[in-house]
């Protein structure tokens, strides 16, 4: 760990993302490959020490890229609904199924998400309720800030 960081669960404490793997060690289940909580516009917040950085930066790329059409989706959506439709808000959940592995992503606070690839012969509810309770801990005391254009 940096020196700038602490082990503090459920709060972001180091601007390295592998510092703050230690959020996702429940998420250590056989047949994972690599885990990572990003931010909506694609920087990873946190990763294991396990999973490369340059991993975590592609996985919060495409979890970025994944929200990015979820919400352009559900705005062509709203705009073509009748005025007393409710809308329909931000992705929470996206999950594809590969020949040899499934990605997992989830909301998990604000302005983030929590992305899983895993071994196609994991059970998916069970990864779905490790990470359901990632989730709630990261929920509770990490929130990234919407980047401002240009900064």
């Amino acid at each position: 760990m940096s020196e700038h960081s602490s082990r503090r669960p459920g709060v972001l404490v180091s601007d390295d993302p592998a510092d703050n793997g230690w959020m996702l060690e429940e998420l250590a289940l056989p047949g994972i490959r690599h885990a990572v909580v990003c931010s909506r516009d694609g920087l990873p917040l946190a990763h294991p020490a396990s999973t490369p950085r340059e991993d975590a930066e592609r996985l919060s790329a495409a979890c970025a890229g994944l929200a990015t059409l979820g919400q352009g989706l559900a705005d062509s959506i709203d705009a073509s609904s009748p005025a007393d439709a409710p809308p329909m808000g931000l992705p929470q959940e996206v999950i594809i199924k590969y020949d040899g592995g499934i990605l997992f992503v989830r909301g998990a606070a604000r302005n983030t998400a929590l992305a899983v690839l895993a071994e196609r012969s994991i059970d998916p509810a069970l990864v779905a309720r490790q990470m359901q309770k990632q989730v709630d801990k990261i929920g509770r005391g990490m929130n990234a800030a919407a980047r401002v254009p240009g900064s």
